[in-house]
């Protein structure tokens, strides 16, 4: 009985504490989860906005138009791949040296003759040009270059008059005057006659054509080749022998071209460090964009000192003649 009765008790306090005390699950649970903090999400469209003002559509367009088609000029020997960094370099290295000399001769003749040298002091004063240098000049502002397949040049401005000569495409002459629809010109050797309408170019401007124009040093294939140029790089022609042109480019730097490299398609050059190119003729008008020098232009008309030009990318827009080489005469 007693132990039935230790037993009974032994229940009843195992049931009177088992609702009291919590299990460890459930004190657990009891306790609130303290929330975890979330970082806070970065917008997509701040992150978008950022990239597209790092992004200037204008200044990415005057990089690649600058590096894509500034004209490569390669030096004998070298490959096509030659920089045109690396070629105006040696052109300028060659140029210094020639200077150089030249004035190292000054300096030992002014020694010589007691007066000090041009290099050093005050300065020179500028020599006046001379009557012959004068009219050089202004016959260079006249020339013209023959464009027809065959330019008969007559004695009179008729197709009955008699024929003084044939001359060739690219054949450089001195434009005198006009006699009705007729052009009254002068050829190397001095003869002068009476070009037909339509036989002659405006100006004695050329572009390069068909691959790499090879500028040597006399008018022969087999001449030394001192280096080359790409198409539509603007020349100025300074004479012509049958297949062969002198020409330069706006470095002053030139020699023998093939006339098979030549076209009489208008194509300029920048000489200014800059130049911006606007929407119309005038500085009145809106800013397009800014080509460096170099950099070339294919011409499309001319209005009031101003060329409408377009780039080989297709852009178009006008900048004053004046600011390019390869329209205006020097």
């Amino acid at each position: 009985m007693k132990r039935l009765s230790s037993s009974l008790v032994l229940f009843l306090l195992v049931l009177v504490v088992l609702p009291v005390a919590p299990s460890a699950a459930g004190a657990a649970d009891a306790v609130p989860a303290t929330p975890t903090p979330r970082a806070a999400a970065t917008p997509a469209s701040k992150t978008k906005t950022a990239v597209r003002k790092t992004r200037s559509a204008k200044s990415s367009r005057t990089r690649t138009r600058t590096k894509a088609t500034t004209p490569t000029r390669s030096a004998k020997g070298a490959s096509a791949a030659t920089s045109v960094t690396t070629s105006v370099r040696n052109i300028a290295k060659s140029r210094t040296s020639a200077a150089s000399g030249k004035n190292a001769k000054q300096g030992k003749a002014a020694k010589a003759a007691g007066t000090p040298a041009a290099s050093g002091g005050a300065a020179p004063s500028k020599a006046a040009v001379s009557p012959k240098d004068a009219a050089a000049a202004a016959a260079d502002s006249r020339a013209a270059l023959v464009k027809a397949t065959k330019a008969l040049l007559r004695a009179k401005p008729e197709k009955a008059a008699q024929t003084l000569a044939t001359l060739v495409p690219f054949t450089r002459v001195e434009v005198l005057g006009t006699s009705g629809s007729w052009t009254k010109v002068r050829v190397a050797n001095g003869t002068t006659g009476y070009l037909a309408p339509g036989a002659l170019a405006r100006g004695a401007f050329v572009s390069t054509q068909g691959g790499p124009a090879r500028v040597r040093s006399g008018p022969t294939a087999k001449a030394t080749a001192m280096f080359s140029l790409k198409d539509h790089y603007p020349l100025r022609v300074l004479e012509n022998d049958g297949s062969w042109a002198r020409v330069k480019d706006y470095e002053g730097d030139g020699g023998w071209v093939s006339v098979k490299s030549l076209s009489l398609k208008s194509y300029v050059i920048v000489k200014k460090r800059t130049v911006t190119v606007r929407e119309g003729p005038g500085t009145q008008t809106a800013k397009r964009f800014v080509a460096d020098k170099g950099f070339p232009f294919e011409v499309i008309e001319e209005k009031s000192g101003w060329l409408h030009v377009k780039c080989a990318d297709g852009d178009e827009g006008w900048c004053n003649a004046r600011d390019v080489w390869g329209w205006v005469p020097e």
